[in-house]
């Protein structure tokens, strides 16, 4: 599989707005945000390898998920593949619970 893979409509009701996007492209053309920021209702990312066992940089699927505005569904719409450290991976989760 190559990646990024994106997912352009929801695999439920096959809409191609989604919720969360909308709004930040709003903030985006009001200038209120940047243009490289991803809209996301929620955000995973799986480890391929355990980290604790691995090299010192290991594959982590990073998938970004959003919000269907037709049916509601919560579906992944882009999912990247990216290698990182122990230090980076737990950064990221961190940054993601609100905790430095």
């Amino acid at each position: 599989m190559e990646y990024p893979k994106v997912i352009e409509a929801c695999p439920l009701c096959h809409c191609t707005e989604r919720i969360v996007e909308q709004e930040v492209n709003i903030e985006k053309k009001e200038g209120r945000i940047g243009e490289a920021r991803i809209s996301t209702s929620s955000q995973k990312l799986l480890p391929i390898v355990d980290p604790l066992t691995s090299s010192i940089a290991f594959p982590v699927l990073q998938m970004f998920y959003d919000i269907c505005a037709n049916c509601g569904f919560e579906y992944p719409y882009i999912i990247k593949k990216e290698r990182m450290t122990q230090d980076q991976l737990i950064a990221l989760m961190k940054a993601q619970m609100g905790m430095k």
